[in-house]
């Protein structure tokens, strides 16, 4: 059977929140939606949750990894096992605001299946909401540039997958899934879709209530997230010189860039001297010359070459 919307939600020992996270779901009152749950090597009451949902409902679709293998790895999973028209990620503990998959479906049809939908979200951190970035662009949507432009101009923070609902056909079209690192693996996503979407249309009713907690992976500062970030960067570079891109989109690509940059900064003054050495033989080998940092302006990859490991 094939849904109007796939939810997909990762899970990773949060059997605190997980109950209220799938209702919000449950409560939307629709017969055409699929839930599907990544259960990543969970070892709380996590997967207990899980497999209690999946034999109470038909529509339930649950996936339990042996070993945690990160977010990234679990929603690309989703996005492979999912029967929905649409793709949507929610967090394991956020909600969908009442009423978000009924307003979808009316902007889906007016729209003549558009292949992204940004949806309104809430929350209690900067930015609280995307509410004004909809309302300045929701008359300009014959293309992405109007968009793009004013991400650019206004410096909006727009990395975060679970905003966007995604036709899956142009996932798969494009190719895009998650990049396997230990942080960022939304930026990456994020990047690609606006960048390729040739369609898109807001949804200006309340969509997303994000719930930001004080655990994140985002936090963590050790030699793999370091690697990890580096291969993030290098991701980016691939996917900037695969095309020819506009004016525009080479400054919103460029922003990301920059940003990752940043933190891999920060991550590779805290490593030892051995690590540093192991991060540039890495980067040696993947052969990647345009890694340039601004305002600096600095080339990683020449650098290494020039000082050595």
């Amino acid at each position: 059977m094939q849904y109007s919307f796939s939810v997909v939600i990762p899970v990773y020992n949060s059997e605190q929140f997980l109950h209220q996270s799938i209702h919000s779901v449950l409560a939307q009152k629709k017969n055409n939606v699929q839930i599907i749950l990544i259960n990543d090597g969970s070892t709380d009451g996590s997967k207990k949750i899980c497999d209690f949902y999946k034999n109470k409902y038909n529509f339930i679709k649950v996936l339990h990894h042996k070993k945690n293998q990160g977010v990234a790895a679990s929603r690309n999973n989703g996005i492979h096992i999912s029967n929905g028209k649409y793709i949507i990620f929610l967090d394991s503990d956020d909600e969908l605001f009442k009423g978000s998959l009924s307003g979808l479906e009316i902007v889906i049809k007016a729209r003549k299946n558009p292949d992204v939908i940004i949806g309104r979200f809430i929350k209690k951190t900067f930015p609280n909401s995307n509410y004004n970035l909809i309302k300045a662009n929701e008359k300009k949507i014959n293309n992405a540039v109007n968009f793009i432009k004013y991400v650019n101009k206004n410096r909006f923070p727009i990395g975060q997958c679970w905003q966007f609902i995604v036709n899956k056909k142009f996932l798969l079209r494009n190719k895009i899934v998650f990049p396997i690192v230990k942080i960022g693996e939304d930026d990456l996503y994020v990047a690609k879709i606006i960048c390729l979407m040739s369609s898109h249309a807001f949804l200006k009713k309340n969509f997303y209530f994000k719930k930001d907690r004080d655990f994140s992976l985002s936090h963590s500062k050790d030699f793999n997230t370091t690697k990890s970030t580096l291969n993030l960067l290098i991701q980016f570079c691939i996917f900037k010189d695969k095309k020819i891109w506009s004016k525009d989109k080479n400054i919103f690509i460029n922003t990301f860039i920059q940003d990752v940059f940043g933190v891999f900064s920060a991550l590779i003054i805290l490593r030892k001297k051995e690590e540093v050495k192991k991060i540039s033989h890495y980067l040696r080998k993947k052969n990647i010359k345009n890694l340039i940092k601004f305002p600096e302006n600095f080339n990683l990859y020449n650098l290494i070459l020039k000082k050595g490991a």
